[in-house]
């Protein structure tokens, strides 16, 4: 009986992670692929190991309001929206609109909400992360953070797999060049 609990807690533990690592691949391999804007933000978490901390220009911040058709119906108790994504005409991802329910059609995000008014409201992508090898992830944020505060004019993008309300990002890219040959050609 013992053995038997202890094979079946084995078990569990194991079910979580690979389901977790079965979601991710599964939203790379099926999802649809789309390109953020990304702003850079400051990470300062010793604990998670090398990465990028990423910020989104499609996000709302408190100083800069971004209209989302849609976003003043949710309840201000909700804390989670959709965030229905579509690629405007300068190819970048766009959030068209927020419900309180899945759209029933068309990609969408599954976005956490902030109310701070009646018509203030902030929305977070569940993704902000780019981990990167340990000896290449302070140049990578050096590149995003700076092509911003020196006044470089380089488009940062993040190009992020989307199925199923999930958002994976699989590569960054500096104008159009995935930040690893950047570098190499640096």
């Amino acid at each position: 009986m013992k053995i038997a609990l202890v094979v079946l807690v084995c078990l569990v533990q194991l079910a979580v992670p690979a389901s977790i690592i079965y979601s991710y691949e599964d939203t790379l391999s099926k999802g649809t692929e789309y390109r953020f804007k990304v702003r850079p933000v400051d990470p300062a978490d010793p604990f998670r190991g090398r990465y990028v901390r990423l910020g989104f220009d499609e996000e709302n911040t408190r100083d800069r309001v971004i209209p989302m058709p849609g976003i003043e119906s949710i309840p201000k108790k909700q804390r989670f929206a959709f965030a229905s994504i579509a690629v405007g005409e300068d190819g970048l991802a766009k959030v068209v609109a927020v419900t309180g329910a899945p759209p029933q059609s068309g990609d969408y995000i599954k976005v956490k909400t902030t109310v701070y008014s009646n018509k203030l409201y902030r929305i977070n992508f569940p993704f902000d992360r780019y981990y990167a090898e340990e000896s290449k992830a302070p140049n990578i944020e050096n590149v995003v953070f700076n092509t911003r505060n020196l006044g470089e004019e380089r488009l940062i993008t993040a190009q992020v797999f989307i199925n199923q309300g999930r958002g994976v990002i699989s590569e960054l890219y500096v104008d159009g060049q995935t930040i690893h040959d950047f570098l190499d050609e640096k």
